[in-house]
This record gives C-alpha cells, sequence and structure tokens, in this order.
C-alpha cells in the first residue's frame, strides 16, 4: 500500500509569478555551512512533492557561510539497484559570500539586505553595516524596521565579531518620530529655526517629510500618482491621520485602495 507522508515542509513555498495562471512550488533551503547530508533530504523532500502535488518543485539552497573546501554539488543523481534506471535532479546552489553586496544592495530590496553582511565586499565592514542600516531605516516599513535590522544583526554575527561593529545594527524600535528626526529635511529645520517659530516649522517640516514618504513609497509600488495627488494628500488636515496614510502606504495592495482611504480622512 502506498500512503503519503504527514510532515508539512517547513521549506516548501507556493510563488505566483505575473506570467503564469497558477502558483508554483519551490523547496527552499537555508544552510550555515555546506552539508552534503541536505543533499538526502532535498531528494526526500522533492519526492514527497511529486507524490503529494504530481508536479516537481524547483529547488533552491541558500549557503551563508564557507567551511573549508566543502561544497554541496547542483546536482543529485540516485541510481536504482541494478543501474537499469536513474534519478537526477538539478539544484540551484546559492554561496552567500560568492555574490557581490554592490549588486544586491543595487536591487533596492530591502527584503534582501539582511543576507548582504554574509557577501563579498571589498570595503571597511563599518561601511557595509552603515549601509545596510541605512537602507533599512530609509526604505523598510515602519513596524518592521526593528525586526529587519535584528535580522541583519544575527547575520553579521556570523561574520563579525566586533561588539562595537556589531552596534551599528542594534534592534531600535524606529517609531515614525524617529524616522522624521533622521531625516536631512528635519535636521536642517532644526539648524535654520532658532527663532519663535520653531515649532511650527516642525510641524510644517513633518508634514512635508510625510508627504514625501508617500509619494515615494507609492510612486515605487505602483509607478506613479496622479497629477493632483499632492493637493489632494495637502487637504488631510489632521497629523495622526496622516501618520496613519503613511504606514498605509506600505502596505496596501492598489494604489485605488489608497486612494479610497485617502478620500475617507479629508
Amino acid at each position: 500500500m502506498l500512503t503519503f507522508p504527514k510532515q508539512i515542509l517547513d521549506g516548501l513555498l507556493d510563488v505566483t509569478f505575473a506570467h503564469r495562471p497558477h502558483t508554483d512550488p519551490f523547496l527552499i533551503e537555508v544552510e550555515v555551512y555546506p552539508d552534503r547530508e541536505t543533499l538526502d533530504q532535498l531528494r526526500d523532500d522533492a519526492a514527497m512533492v511529486i507524490l503529494a502535488r504530481g508536479v516537481l518543485p524547483d529547488i533552491l539552497i541558500i549557503v551563508l557561510c564557507p567551511k573549508g573546501n566543502a561544497v554541496i554539488p547542483d546536482e543529485i543523481v540516485v541510481p536504482s539497484a541494478h543501474g537499469m534506471s536513474e534519478l537526477r535532479l538539478r539544484i540551484r546552489v546559492v554561496n552567500l559570500w560568492t555574490l557581490s553586496a554592490e549588486l544586491l544592495l543595487a536591487t533596492n530590496d530591502v527584503g534582501l539586505i539582511l543576507w548582504v553582511p554574509l557577501t563579498q565586499w571589498n570595503g571597511p565592514p563599518e561601511d557595509l553595516l552603515r549601509t545596510c542600516r541605512e537602507k533599512i531605516v530609509n526604505d523598510g516599513p515602519p513596524r518592521e524596521i526593528g525586526n529587519l535590522l535584528a535580522a541583519t544583526r544575527t547575520m553579521a554575527e556570523m561574520r563579525y565579531n566586533d561588539v562595537n561593529l556589531l552596534r551599528l545594527l542594534e534592534e531600535i524600535p524606529m517609531t515614525m518620530e524617529k524616522v522624521y528626526n533622521a531625516s536631512p529635511f528635519i535636521q536642517r529645520l532644526r539648524a535654520e529655526s532658532q527663532h519663535e517659530g520653531l515649532r511650527e516649522g516642525m510641524r510644517e517640516g513633518k508634514r512635508e517629510t510625510s508627504s514625501q514618504l508617500i509619494i515615494r513609497r507609492l510612486t515605487k509600488r505602483f509607478g506613479g500618482v496622479p497629477l493632483d495627488f499632492s493637493a489632494q494628500l495637502a487637504a488631510v488636515s489632521n497629523e495622526t491621520q496622516l501618520l496613519e496614510l503613511v504606514e498605509f502606504a506600505y502596505e496596501c495592495d492598489s494604489l485605488e485602495r489608497f486612494l479610497a482611504a485617502m478620500s475617507s480622512h479629508q
């Protein structure tokens, strides 16, 4: 009797592509060091997906750190007992230390930043970690900045054993107030506004920074905003509602939903 295994694969993802009508299964394994035993596990996992779904998944292994001369081959060949048949699996193996940090940073995908400390970098390590932090703070969703910094620091600890260096990635809760305070615009406003109108200037600066964050994020996610968008945004007078719109710009699934939310706040 043939029975299906009941184990649920942790590394099995169903991935959606714009040009395909349905999701495709991917088996993804993350290994700290190269380990050939991983191949046996992936062979079994691939067989499990074939039995359960009738399709072969794409297989990806991400290896974080090198270990001597050990390597994970990009192909598995399993022969039958009498050599009349064989099972051959091709695998995509990504050794992080062989990737360029510059290329990964150039993708402008904040979700990839946590891998960057383990990639190739020819400059001072403090410059690399400082760049990672700036990318996370400037481009990360406000609610996830602390988590992204913590995950990136965890990866950096595998390569660097310097407490002072790792402090560049300390997990500091980044409220929207701190994001504003880190803005060059706000810092310039502080330096130039040493008079009675400072409080009002800070309030206007915070509004302008919020608008810039919203427009930049929506343009990056959806390709642009309507011509009268700035005027519509200026009609939102409540500061709390404006902050809510900043966060929604990172989370909404379409520009239309954001415009509807903005209209309800006017």
